[in-house]
């Protein structure tokens, strides 16, 4: 699991292995497009969420979308003052260190309204994550985490500039994955050897802790060879899979990941 802080790639150390409640229950929008516009910004995936704001009107918070997050959302200090509150619990404060060893903590609150991609999440979870000595960094992007999207089959298209959200399909067309306490899991081949390697949408870089797989010649995801860019090795002792598949596989391929289906699909161009 990961932080929500903007480096090439943060690991939480927070409940390794548990799965935090989803955010179920999201309401269709009539007349919306299921669709949000997506770009590519200093080398992560930038998306928009609506926030109800203690005004009663919707408020443009631009958000970084990260399956590899275990928050629902992540909101800028600024957003989070700005939202409406909601009305259930307030969520756990978790405690975690980041890749570089800094101390964290995750704050959970809930916010009346959220609207993303033709979806309507009431009273929802939100987060603020701060240093533990309670010093908050000033954080351009909010962020998007896959419990939000839990009940979704995402395709994210970064080619024509959209993330699309439609229902799960009950029969996997594609290669199979498992979400878990790690985040997005897929099996891949490694110039033949077969790993385990997690989806982060907002990893900069495709990264490995095995210095055999920096040198790797191809990545192979079912039957398809697929493009993730150049391979780093990084010594990062608590990432939980020996390879982590970063933007530069999105930027190069259309892919739909259905979370409940718990399948991927790597289109053809």
């Amino acid at each position: 699991m990961r932080c929500v802080f903007l480096l090439v790639v943060t690991v939480s150390i927070l409940g390794c292995g548990s799965v935090p409640d989803t955010e179920g229950g999201a309401r269709l929008l009539a007349a919306a497009e299921p669709r949000a516009p997506l770009t590519l910004d200093a080398g992560l995936l930038r998306t928009e969420v609506f926030v109800l704001d203690q005004s009663g009107q919707w408020r443009s918070s631009q958000q970084v979308l990260d399956l590899g997050s275990a928050l629902p959302l992540t909101l800028t200090s600024k957003m989070l003052v700005a939202a409406q509150p909601g009305r259930g619990p307030h969520g756990p404060t978790h405690r975690f260190r980041n890749a570089r060893g800094d101390t964290l903590e995750s704050r959970s609150t809930r916010i009346a309204g959220v609207r993303f991609a033709g979806r309507l999440w009431v009273d929802s979870l939100a987060a603020e994550a701060v240093w533990h000595e309670d010093y908050a960094p000033p954080l351009r992007f909010g962020v998007v985490g896959w419990p939000l999207l839990a009940q979704e089959r995402i395709t994210v298209d970064l080619a024509a500039g959209v993330l699309t959200l439609a229902p799960s399909q009950a029969t996997c067309h594609g290669t199979p994955i498992v979400v878990d306490g790690r985040g997005v899991v897929v099996s891949v081949d490694v110039d033949g050897e077969r790993i385990d390697a997690i989806l982060d949408t907002a990893a900069t870089a495709t990264i490995t802790t095995d210095k055999r797989l920096a040198r790797a010649k191809s990545v192979r995801m079912g039957d398809r060879v697929v493009n993730v860019g150049p391979i780093h090795h990084l010594d990062l002792p608590g990432l939980p899979a020996p390879l982590l598949i970063g933007v530069p596989f999105f930027a190069a391929h259309r892919v739909t990941i259905d979370l409940p289906g718990e399948c991927l699909v790597v289109h053809a161009k």
